[in-house]
């Protein structure tokens, strides 16, 4: 497994991602369902933290295996 980074928001008590309603809770895995369609539908994340900050300018910096 390769660690890559995404930015999350902080909206009230629950981290979510920038698009869509799902919410993220440490150590916990996250699967998409469906048809994937690339910076459509999936679950995204970067190589760096740089190219993470350049998709979305989040409050929380988290650290994701694929």
């Amino acid at each position: 497994m390769k660690k890559k980074y995404k930015f999350l928001r902080l909206t009230g008590n629950k981290i979510k991602s920038s698009s869509g309603n799902l919410v993220w809770k440490m150590g916990e895995w996250q699967e998409h369902k469906g048809q994937l369609s690339m910076c459509n539908s999936g679950l995204h994340c970067s190589k760096t933290p740089y190219q993470a900050f350049s998709f979305v300018q989040g409050d929380i910096l988290a650290i994701v295996e694929t």
